[in-house]
């Protein structure tokens, strides 16, 4: 005989396997779309950015491996190759990876996040190193006149990029 508690155990036990075994089969690229689906919608473009480097630098080189198998030397590989293509760009590429192994591991795809302790200054990532570039005396004044020109623009929007040239923040 069976007690009401060994049954219940056993039931969850299964259960726990079968999730276990659905996660299993699951490839990185699954992950990049489920990701895609679940978190990169959110952004402000959609996620179009992130999933062109998700694409461009993730899938060619673990896209077809199961999360749990990926290794940190794979993220490591993988960061030296994106550094060689676009030592800027690599940044970019490795915080993304690091959000979808977070994700990941919130999910249950993976136990431990292979890409938490990968550092891109040891990888060829070149930190963004911001330009020293001003607007001139003319092309502000160039810009004033634009503003004042008649055009399908609100006068919200207008003011709007006349605060912006003020303030000096980056918009975008």
């Amino acid at each position: 005989e069976v007690s009401l508690a060994e049954a219940r155990l056993a039931l969850e036990l299964e259960k726990k396997k079968r999730s276990r075994t659905r996660r299993d089969v699951v490839t990185v690229q699954a992950l990049i779309d489920e990701f895609d689906a679940q978190v990169l919608v959110g952004r402000k473009d959609g996620g179009k950015e992130a999933r062109r480097a998700l694409e461009r630098f993730v899938t060619p080189q673990i896209g077809s491996l199961k999360p749990r198998d990926v290794s940190q030397a794979d993220i490591s590989d993988l960061v030296v190759s994106a550094s060689a293509k676009a030592p800027v760009y690599a940044v970019k590429v490795l915080q993304l990876v690091r959000l979808l192994f977070s994700y990941a591991l919130s999910r249950g795809y993976v136990t431990a996040s292979p890409a938490v302790a990968i550092e891109g200054r040891f990888h060829g990532v070149q930190s963004h190193t911001p330009r020293k570039r001003y607007l001139t005396g003319d092309e502000i004044r160039k810009f004033y006149v634009a503003l004042a020109t008649p055009s399908k623009m609100s006068e919200q929007v207008r003011i709007g990029f006349k605060l912006l040239l003020l303030t000096g923040v980056r918009s975008g």
